[in-house]
């Protein structure tokens, strides 16, 4: 199992907010072969911070998502909702 993470600054809590009803919506990743599950969360203390997390059923099925034009689409739209770099790491579990 493959967990890819995320984690961003919103422009606006309404702004994070519509992240995460956008990655709840994403109907291309959670149709594409090998995606398991992933969550959208806000910090408590911090209603910009954002962070997601997707699990993979094998890294073949993540870097194939990683690099399709629906990903990019998706990573489009959220861009003008994110203020700085987005930080992303895989994880695999042992």
């Amino acid at each position: 199992m493959y967990v890819s993470t995320f984690r961003m600054r919103a422009r606006s809590p309404e702004a994070a907010a519509e992240i995460c009803q956008y990655f709840r919506r994403a109907l291309p990743m959670k149709l594409e072969p090998g995606y398991l599950r992933g969550d959208c969360t806000v910090n408590t203390a911090d209603h910009c911070d954002v962070f997601i997390a997707e699990v993979w059923g094998s890294v073949e099925a993540w870097q194939a998502w990683d690099v399709s034009d629906a990903r990019r689409q998706l990573t489009t739209h959220l861009e003008a909702l994110v203020v700085g770099n987005v930080d992303q790491s895989l994880y695999v579990e042992v």
